[in-house]
């Protein structure tokens, strides 16, 4: 409920077609702020989530409380 909340309140502050993306937009443009995040955008910081199904197969990890099931893989670089 807090989500929709939120979005309602943005209605008030934005046009509806940007009322999901506004909070989270730049106004202006730094190039410097640019470089400082893609700096730090690195494979070993990453965090990816896949769901889907056909993984349960695999899974070998279970999450104690819901019972979820996953597993935790580190991150290949690309270069």
């Amino acid at each position: 409920a807090g989500y929709v909340v939120g979005l309602a309140s943005n209605l008030q502050l934005y046009p509806p077609e940007f009322v999901i993306a506004a909070p989270y937009t730049y106004e202006i443009f730094d190039p410097q702020i640019l470089k400082w995040i893609m700096d730090h955008l690195s494979p070993e910081k990453a965090d990816i989530y896949m769901c889907s199904k056909t993984f349960s197969s695999t899974a070998t990890q279970k999450e104690p409380i819901y019972g979820t099931q996953y597993n935790v893989f580190p991150v290949q670089s690309c270069s």
